[in-house]
């Protein structure tokens, strides 16, 4: 028994060395997953009075800019092959992206130059459904099935510096850096580490979806994916966090206090839209 005892503890003391050095010899790459998040992010329920609030509808022009920031894509909210999306190119590339998020990924390239000399570079961006069947057909086991990838609605981005591409990027300074701060340019990892059961990939941080902002700050500094994000926006409440206000109805018409402002709305894909805007 003694003997049988002192075998278990050499094992196990042998295991938890084992474990450190793992940890040991990841630690750039945990810190950039795990560090930057911070101790979580609070919002406000903010209650209107009926008199506080009007009705803002799709047809009232300047007063609500509409995009799909905040579309949900994945196996149980598939989009139709009919359906179309804003996309434009980048700059003078032949890079498709969808046109939301265009200003902000060109201020997160140039930050990703400024601070780690590297430039970022889009190895796959908007797909067409011919081109996500082949993907898909060529390796089942990888790529999402037609109609389930966030690539479809160009808000999706797999990034690569030279010489760290895929599972790569994370061991490059630019994927430390976009991991942990592409956050403050409207962008989340959007299948991140821990939370494979929830978005049905597993862990990609070369992956890079556009949500805005201040949804990119919140969905982060709490830990989230996009799946949580929204099943966290109570239907017809109002949330105030840091000066923006966001609420989840069902539309085409919104109720909105008076004297709203930056008025941004992008339907989620569930049923509901997400309106996002500035109290007057």
């Amino acid at each position: 028994m003694k003997k049988s005892k002192g075998v278990a503890v050499a094992v196990a003391v042998l295991i938890l060395i084992g474990l450190l050095l793992l940890v040991l010899g990841n630690a750039d790459r945990i810190s950039a997953f795990l560090g930057f998040w911070g101790p979580g992010a609070e919002w406000t329920v903010v209650e209107y009075v009926p008199e506080e609030l009007r009705v803002f509808t799709a047809e009232e022009p300047g007063d609500i800019v509409f995009n799909e920031a905040l579309l949900l894509i994945n196996t149980e909210h598939p989009v139709s092959e009919e359906r179309g999306f804003s996309v434009g190119f980048y700059k003078e590339t032949d890079v498709l992206m969808n046109e939301a998020m265009l200003f902000d990924y060109a201020r997160l390239s140039a930050a990703v130059t400024e601070e780690t000399d590297d430039k970022l570079y889009v190895m796959s961006s908007y797909r067409t459904f011919d081109e996500q069947r082949a993907l898909y057909e060529e390796d089942p086991g990888i790529a999402a099935e037609p109609g389930t990838s966030e690539h479809h609605s160009g808000l999706a981005l797999d990034v690569y510096v030279y010489q760290y591409a895929g599972a790569g990027f994370a061991d490059s300074k630019a994927g430390r850096f976009v991991n942990a701060h592409c956050h403050e340019y409207g962008f989340i990892i959007r299948y991140p580490m821990g939370k494979e059961k929830i978005t049905g990939f597993p862990f990609e941080p070369w992956h890079i979806r556009y949500v805005g902002q201040p949804h990119a700050r919140y969905i982060t500094l709490n830990r989230l994916t996009l799946e949580e994000y929204l099943e966290r926006l109570g239907v017809g409440l109002f949330y105030e966090f840091e000066g923006w206000v966001i609420t989840r109805q069902a539309g085409p018409d919104f109720m909105l206090p008076v004297g709203a402002s930056n008025i941004t709305v992008s339907e989620d894909n569930t049923g509901y839209y997400v309106i996002t805007f500035l109290a007057g």
